[in-house]
């Protein structure tokens, strides 16, 4: 017991001599993926028969990374009204694959897609208020997506404030974003991508993964390859394995040198699908307004909201989600961590 004592006053005296700032540690949250991928893979309902996979899916989900990673900060970003408009000016079929019923195989909990409809707009109303009353930061605004808010932060913000960030989210596109301080949480996966990681299994550096993914699209965006350039092909051109970011127009300026070649003639052939692909998929320079990134900003220094207790118990006990969450109590104190820092931020700020 002394030595744990004296483990204890090492780490006190640690934390004094070497403060870590509320940004040292931030986990950036894809929301909207996340909470896809929770209403879908949770099969939880209450007392009534009400499903409640989604919203306390995703806080249980939630609390569980702050137990395993412990961030200082969370920042959780949600699609817009209108989100995806720009996108499909570009595409009119962008995501066109998600505009249909959705098929999530649960006859024995909605009656139809109309209900499963209805249950996902509810539980994602509560979500937020739930998200409202835990030390988080949370983002959303119309005409932007979720990624293209997490690019944003992550390249303009984030870069010169934090040390370190942890993305979340099971969509790809975010891999081209990794760098010596930033990696991706994969959660269908439950795997860690870092650089190294991206490398070893897609043969492509990650600040060039952008391009690779232009080549063989994105099937859950409804975004087609380049015809016959596949994964295997794509990792045979020398320029995308440069460990630096290559933009579109350098890129076709290469390949326009090697045109003779018979690889490089194909791809200069299918140039509008690229061009077309490149734009849908890079992160690296997001095509949002000045007004969004100032928005973007304003939010980021906002202070962070404390834990509210009382809130979060009166709304578990409203939707009777004890079942699921059956020691609130217990839960709330794995966010404490993030309440002190956001404690002192705040008071930091007044």
């Amino acid at each position: 017991m002394l030595n744990r004592y004296v483990e204890l006053l090492k780490e006190i005296q640690q934390e004094k001599d070497n403060p870590v700032n509320i940004n040292s540690r931030v986990m950036l949250v894809d929301g909207t993926n996340f909470y896809l991928r929770c209403f879908m893979a949770n099969p939880v309902m209450n007392d009534n028969g009400e499903h409640l996979g989604g919203s306390l899916g995703f806080l249980k989900s939630l609390a569980s990374y702050v137990k395993t990673f412990k961030p200082t900060r969370i920042i959780i970003t949600f699609d817009g009204k209108g989100g995806s408009k720009r996108r499909r000016e570009v595409y009119s079929d962008y995501k066109g694959n998600r505009l249909a019923p959705k098929s999530f195989n649960r006859a024995e909990i909605f009656e139809n897609a109309e209900d499963e409809d209805a249950s996902m707009k509810h539980q994602f109303v509560r979500l937020i208020q739930y998200l409202r009353c835990l030390p988080v930061t949370v983002i959303t605004a119309d005409h932007i997506e979720a990624d293209d808010m997490v690019a944003y932060l992550t390249t303009n913000v984030l870069n010169t404030k934090s040390d370190n960030v942890m993305l979340v989210s099971d969509d790809k596109d975010y891999l081209q974003l990794i760098n010596s301080k930033v990696n991706v949480y994969r959660p269908v996966e439950k795997r860690l991508y870092k650089l190294e990681d991206v490398k070893e299994r897609f043969k492509v550096p990650a600040e060039n993964y952008h391009l690779y993914k232009v080549f063989i699209g994105d099937s859950s965006d409804n975004i087609p390859g380049v015809p016959g350039i596949g994964p295997k092909t794509a990792e045979k051109i020398p320029i995308l394995q440069e460990n630096r970011v290559i933009g579109l127009n350098e890129f076709l300026s290469y390949c326009e040198d090697k045109k003779d070649d018979k690889l490089y003639k194909k791809i200069l052939e299918h140039k509008e699908v690229i061009t077309r692909n490149y734009k849908l998929m890079q992160l690296h320079d997001v095509d949002i307004s000045g007004t969004h990134k100032l928005f973007l900003i304003d939010k980021f220094n906002e202070p962070v909201s404390l834990i509210n207790k009382n809130e979060f118990l009166q709304i578990l006990t409203t939707d009777k989600g004890y079942a699921y969450i059956n020691d609130p109590i217990t839960f709330l104190n794995i966010f404490n961590q993030l309440n002190i820092f956001a404690l002192g931020t705040n008071n930091n700020n007044s």
